[in-house]
């Protein structure tokens, strides 16, 4: 015949079940204290680089919504827009860039961890650790998914916002001014519905979505062959901000062609009857070449963007 537990025991067992339950609500609170911090950090970044950085995607846009073979090189855009727009045309569309990638970063670096936790078999400890941890905890495979949901995901909520911040740079060619942003983007939802407001969307993602995880990969193992090779620490700055920008640029090259594609539905919503024409479309007039037109200016504003991001 079984004992029943003494009341001593009793007690103890529910003391015991009551200090796991506020284990774990702390541990859910740290959580959300981290990823209300990670978005506050995350935009800021992200807010402060685009504004320094701006030009170089202005630039970009320029070289990229070009019809003429081969593309405009880099200082005949410079000229071209400064004539047209004086510099501060070099930051057009500076207000939408900057919702675009504060919100975008701030939405990125507050999902990386929770989604990092859950795919690590949704232990709840694991969600408490920093992202820098998970990383090293979890298999590549992981860490490769983990970024591309986010950085899709991201992309996907700010999608609108990124097809007027285009329209918008290339405002010294295609002569359309976009004077008020709100006002602007109900105009586009009015005239071209959700096709235009989400044009492009599907190349955004395929151009972020292996973005992402090559950068996660890429900037840990640069890190890691820095730190060995010069014998520093992980966490020395100048080890932070060299695999920053290597792992920024690298993957930006990798990720380029849907970006040109992107670009090219975004400028001429209704031109194109989808990825397919476009792609044909830009092959036709430039070749392959037409596939890295803008590279320089975006791999130079996302190594830079990255490089300072580490810091």
């Amino acid at each position: 015949m079984a004992v029943p537990p003494s009341t001593t025991e009793s007690e103890a067992a529910g003391a015991a079940a009551g200090n796991i339950s506020s284990e774990e609500r702390k541990t859910l609170n740290r959580r959300m204290r981290g990823v209300g911090r990670s978005f506050l950090v995350g935009g800021i970044s992200g807010a402060t680089s685009t504004v320094l950085f701006q030009p170089f995607d202005v630039v970009k846009t320029h070289i990229q919504g070009s019809q003429t073979f081969p593309p405009p090189k880099i200082r005949d855009s410079i000229r071209l827009i400064v004539g047209r727009q004086g510099i501060s045309g070099l930051w057009a569309g500076t207000t939408p860039a900057v919702v675009r990638v504060g919100l975008g970063a701030g939405l990125y670096f507050s999902m990386l961890n929770p989604i990092l936790a859950f795919l690590s078999a949704g232990d709840l400890t694991a969600s408490s650790s920093t992202t820098e941890n998970l990383q090293k905890r979890l298999p590549h495979s992981v860490v490769l998914a983990a970024g591309a949901i986010t950085r899709s995901a991201a992309a996907a909520i700010v999608c609108p916002v990124t097809v007027l911040k285009t329209r918008m740079e290339y405002e010294a060619v295609s002569g359309v001014h976009y004077p008020n942003p709100l006002r602007s983007l109900a105009l586009i939802g009015r005239t071209e519905g959700l096709k235009g407001l989400y044009s492009g969307l599907l190349p955004t993602i395929l151009r972020d979505a292996p973005y992402s995880g090559l950068y996660l990969l890429l900037y840990s193992s640069t890190r890691r062959a820095i730190s060995e090779w010069q014998n520093l620490s992980g966490a020395h700055m100048q080890v932070n901000f060299i695999a920053g920008a290597v792992a920024g640029a690298s993957a930006t090259v990798l990720t380029h062609p849907p970006d040109v594609v992107r670009t090219k539905l975004q400028l001429e919503s209704g031109q194109h009857s989808g990825i397919i024409s476009s792609v044909r479309h830009v092959y036709q007039c430039n070749g392959i070449r037409g596939f890295f037109a803008g590279i320089v200016p975006r791999a130079g504003r996302r190594a830079l963007h990255q490089a300072i991001s580490c810091l």
